[in-house]
């Protein structure tokens, strides 16, 4: 999907800028990623 690495792109540079508010977003963004696959499966 184009729009998700079009998102992780711009993660990445916000990363490589280390700002720490941005990586706990990443991390929310994994955490969210990680449920949605996971309800996925169970559909």
């Amino acid at each position: 999907d184009e729009e998700v690495q079009d998102l992780e792109m711009i993660f990445r540079e916000a990363i490589e800028n280390n700002d720490n508010q941005t990586r706990e977003l990443v991390g929310l963004l994994e955490v969210v990623r990680c449920k949605g696959s996971l309800m996925l499966q169970l559909v």
